[in-house]
């Protein structure tokens, strides 16, 4: 951008016609430039306008930007304060240049000379995106009475709320011992926090629903991470149906892609959940859950289809027969449809009534791979392995499947994934079953009760 600015200043205006196109050329080329966080050291008038007649009309956004890069040199400032209209839309437009740049003072000491009585509905907006340093310094700068006011609403709000969000203190802390299948549970609570914490910086923004809707589809997905599956998912059914309320402003590219989004998410956390609320008939529950809480969604036909094979896996750990692969290999076959490159699925098609050698180590290695993008289906792989154990003992001989289950279970600690049967089964390895038995009487002792009040204190009243 700064060569495209200096072949304008270049430019001679001794012919007139050459000038123009010389001009015409020129805005084009910047037109198509991606670079419009670019800073001057030297500009003028004639400058600010050809930036004007060249992105404005074609690129608001990136016009705007490059204005709040250089507020702080005297011929933009001056440029822009002579055109109140232009003024008023570009501090329209300020809050979401300052979320997504996270500005320190010195960017927005501008803010303190262009303000005006006419203008407080915008800086109104403008200061409920500062945190309370920038606050601070704007009161402590200005003497204007009706700035010096906003700023002091703002101050107390922030000041009267606590240093914790949602329970959680924003600051660094020690490492803690709750590492798991996403990472540390505190580390992506602190981040759904701070995400909740934007995305209630994007409600003083209005008419503008986009960003608040990822920034809660982002916080869901770290919610679901740290294992709080239920919480995840009221998040997006509160985010999704306020979204549909609100969406009018929201173009089709964008809601194309926030929905692409959702889409991943609740293939990844309905499934889950349904396992774990409703074990018994899990298709069945997020069947529901889809056409209960998210209409407009279609679900993934293969991520749901393998739940019912899951229901025809537990028929056989409560009373295996010969038929129960040659069913669970029908099933297969009509999932296939939807994925028909899927190792696991191309293996229960084959219909084989006996183990095949390597078979089951390659299976281990399937749900492996799926473990983080498709827990669910990671979690019926092992328990189709532990099914075929059942019915012919010595089948995963080698395979420690145990430490698979005891990873789920310390992402959510609940008995589907980990208990005294599955212990017994899978148990080969001594040290392995030591290590299983030890967490499951943690989670009935108070090792884990900070951890429990941890989970209460968050999630009071947040949903």
């Amino acid at each position: 951008m700064h060569d495209i600015v200096r072949q304008f200043n270049d430019i001679s205006d001794r012919d007139l016609f050459q000038s123009w196109q010389d001009e015409v050329r020129l805005r084009n080329l910047l037109r198509t430039c991606a670079a419009t966080n670019v800073a001057f050291s030297e500009v003028d008038h004639a400058t600010v306008d050809f930036l004007y007649r060249s992105l404005y009309w074609h690129r608001r956004p990136d016009f705007f930007q490059v204005l709040f890069i250089n507020m702080n040199n005297l011929a933009i400032y001056k440029w822009l304060n002579a055109k109140p209209d232009l003024t008023r839309e570009f501090l329209t437009d300020l809050p979401y240049l300052i979320l997504e740049t996270r500005p320190d003072f010195r960017q927005l000491r501008f803010l303190i000379n262009i303000y005006r009585s006419e203008y407080q509905p915008e800086f109104v907006r403008i200061i409920n995106v500062l945190d309370i340093s920038i606050c601070k310094e704007l009161f402590k700068r200005t003497a204007n009475q009706d700035l010096r006011t906003v700023l002091r609403e703002r101050l107390d709000k922030m000041q009267k709320q606590s240093r914790f969000d949602y329970g959680i203190k924003i600051s660094p802390r020690t490492k803690s011992s709750y590492s798991a299948l996403y990472g540390d549970k505190l580390d992506l609570l602190l981040r759904a926090a701070i995400t909740l914490k934007t995305s209630r910086q994007y409600d003083s923004l209005q008419p503008d629903h986009s960003r608040r809707f990822a920034a809660l589809l982002e916080a869901a997905g770290a919610v679901f991470e740290a294992g709080l599956i239920e919480d995840s998912l009221a998040i997006l059914a509160d985010a999704y149906v306020n979204y549909l309320d609100h969406n009018r402003t929201v173009n089709f590219e964008q809601e194309t892609v926030l929905f692409k989004l959702l889409y991943r998410l609740l293939r990844r956390i309905i499934p889950v959940y349904a396992l774990i609320y409703k074990p018994s008939a899990p298709f069945t529950a997020a069947l529901s859950c889809y056409r209960r809480y998210f209409g407009l969604i279609s679900p993934e036909p293969a991520s749901l289809e393998f739940l019912k094979i899951y229901e025809i896996i537990q028929e056989g750990m409560t009373g295996p027969d010969q038929n129960i692969m040659a069913e669970i290999g029908l099933k297969a076959a009509v999932v296939k449809d939807y994925r028909p490159d899927d190792v696991f699925l191309t293996s229960l098609y084959d219909g084989s009534q006996e183990p095949v050698p390597d078979l089951a180590q390659s299976m281990q290695l399937t749900a492996l791979e799926r473990m983080r993008a498709l827990p669910h289906e990671a979690f019926i792989i092992l328990e189709f392995l532990r099914l075929t154990e059942k019915i012919h003992p010595g089948s995963i001989n080698g395979l420690n499947l145990l430490r698979d289950y005891m990873e789920l279970w310390r992402w959510v600690p609940l008995p589907i994934f980990l208990n005294q049967s599955v212990i017994q089964e899978l148990g080969f390895d001594s040290r392995t079953r030591r290590q299983a038995e030890k967490l499951l009487a943690e989670s009935s002792s108070s090792a884990h009760s900070d951890f429990k009040d941890f989970f209460a204190r968050t999630y009071r009243g947040v949903l």
